[in-house]
């Protein structure tokens, strides 16, 4: 048990984002289809994407529970749209 908790990497709270996040940086594209971003969270284990236009923008965020709903018909709304104001 000890093993395991010495392994464990402890981020202390004024980490910054830079410091965890995954890289390189997997996208989704608007026009992409649902298996297709199902399949890519089943595989990385991923739990959420940007969703970047053609110019390379974020235009929204899509999670793996987003994507649940809409491929059960529970939601046709499966983008959460965003803009850079109202991220800060």
């Amino acid at each position: 048990m000890a093993a395991a908790q010495s392994n464990r990497r402890q981020m202390s709270p004024t980490a910054k984002l830079w410091d965890v996040m995954s890289r390189p940086v997997q996208v989704a594209r608007p026009g992409q289809r649902l298996a297709e971003v199902d399949a890519l969270f089943a595989a990385q284990q991923y739990s959420g994407l940007p969703v970047v236009d053609e110019e390379g923008r974020c235009v929204g965020v899509v999670s793996k529970k987003d994507v649940a709903k809409a491929l059960n018909g529970v939601s046709s709304r499966f983008f959460s749209p965003f803009t850079a104001n109202s991220a800060i």
